[in-house]
């Protein structure tokens, strides 16, 4: 399962692959998550502490930005990845989000409408992978800002859950507050480790 990233200060590889994770599930049927709209994201502006955040799906030359920003912060992801998001972006595989904030990458997050988690599989819960905030927008509200609009998007789509894994090491504790803070539970089935 993938997972956020590590906090800036941990720069260094990580294979998201052999992390321990805990899955976590949202249940949207008692959310407030808006379900107007269409999944073809205009592009939008949002105010969140103070910040005016564009949210939007990238285009294929944001893909070498966004890549070269999460190096810079020593998340090293193949070019590969980034190829299968585009794919997987046009065959409805994969929805990908990005923020920019005053026209700079600020964050990104996909969700896999289809996950390998076996959990989510049986229960066809789609699943947030790599949320990304830089660290110098950290605080600001652009990871719950992209976390909500991957919930408003999911149930347009007509799914009532939302899950996501999470690294139990320490790395992780902010991206673990902010799942739990927005409403994200255990599943139930302890970690969860993908060789």
């Amino acid at each position: 399962i993938c997972s956020p990233a590590p906090n800036a200060g941990a720069a260094k590889r990580v294979n998201a692959s052999k992390l321990l994770r805990s899955p976590l599930i949202f249940d949207m049927e008692d959310s407030l998550v808006e379900s107007r709209g269409s999944e073809k994201l205009p592009l939008h502006k949002r105010v969140c502490y103070g910040v005016v955040m564009e949210l939007r799906t990238p285009n294929s030359n944001d893909f070498s930005e966004v890549k070269s920003a999460l190096r810079q912060i020593g998340l090293l992801k193949a070019r590969a990845q980034y190829e299968l998001y585009e794919r997987e972006m046009s065959s409805t595989d994969r929805t990908v989000l990005i923020c920019r904030v005053e026209g700079r990458f600020a964050g990104i997050v996909t969700i896999q409408w289809h996950s390998f988690y076996p959990f989510f599989v049986f229960f066809r819960i789609p699943e947030v992978t790599d949320l990304n905030v830089l660290p110098q927008f950290r605080r600001k509200g652009i990871g719950e800002r992209l976390m909500r609009d991957c919930e408003r998007i999911a149930k347009m789509r007509g799914h009532g859950q939302l899950g996501l894994g999470v690294g139990l090491t320490a790395d992780y504790g902010s991206a673990q507050r902010l799942y739990i803070r927005l409403g994200y539970v255990p599943d139930g089935n302890g970690i969860y480790f993908r060789s």
